[in-house]
Order: C-alpha cells, then sequence, then structure tokens
C-alpha cells in the first residue's frame, strides 16, 4: 500500500549539482544516500558534496587538474600549429595579422 507523503521535504524539489529532482527523497535515491543525509546537507549548505564519499572532494579535484592538464596540453599544440603556419607566411611583426590569418587558413 502506498503511503502518501505530506511532508513538504519530502515533495520539494531541490538542485544538487546541476540536477533538479523532485524531491528530497527522489535525491537522496538516485546519489544513493539516505533523506536525512539530504536534509543535513541542505542545512549546513553542502549539497555539492553530498553522495561523493569520504575522499569525494579529493578525487573531484584530482579529476579537476587531469582535465587541465589535457587542456594545457590541447592549447600547446594549437600554440605550435599556429606558428608553423606562421612560420610559413610572410606577415606583419603584429600578432593580431598572424592570428587572424592563420584563424582564415583554419578555417578554409
Amino acid at each position: 500500500m502506498e503511503e502518501k507523503i505530506n511532508n513538504r521535504y519530502h515533495s520539494k524539489a531541490i538542485t544538487i549539482r546541476g540536477t533538479t529532482y523532485p524531491s528530497q527523497q527522489a535525491a537522496a535515491e538516485a546519489l544513493g544516500v539516505s533523506f536525512h543525509a539530504v536534509h543535513i546537507a541542505k542545512k549546513r549548505g553542502r549539497l555539492d558534496f553530498l553522495g561523493i564519499g569520504r575522499g569525494g572532494l579529493q578525487s573531484a579535484l584530482q579529476e579537476l587538474i587531469s582535465e587541465n592538464a589535457k587542456l594545457r596540453a590541447d592549447l600547446a599544440k594549437a600554440v605550435e600549429a599556429m606558428v608553423q603556419i606562421a612560420g610559413k607566411k610572410d606577415y606583419a611583426d603584429d600578432p593580431w595579422d598572424i592570428a587572424r590569418a592563420t584563424l582564415a587558413e583554419l578555417k578554409g
């Protein structure tokens, strides 16, 4: 038998890390934590850390660091490609001319 819940905490939508859940209970089930954990995290202003476990912040930081390293590597490749393209053309000394010409060449 389904029991209707009239509790304001169970029926109010809640957003955690960009995902909106229809209720705290739904959020708890989706994140694998208890309703009480959701309630306490909301009360303490720590919803973004809910359900990531102990050390979860550290692993999240490690993931960001590795993504940052990948972005830096991609940027270095792009800069190297621009330098190679710029070296093949005769441009003025203005770096904006070099950038515009390089982008035009890459686009077309």
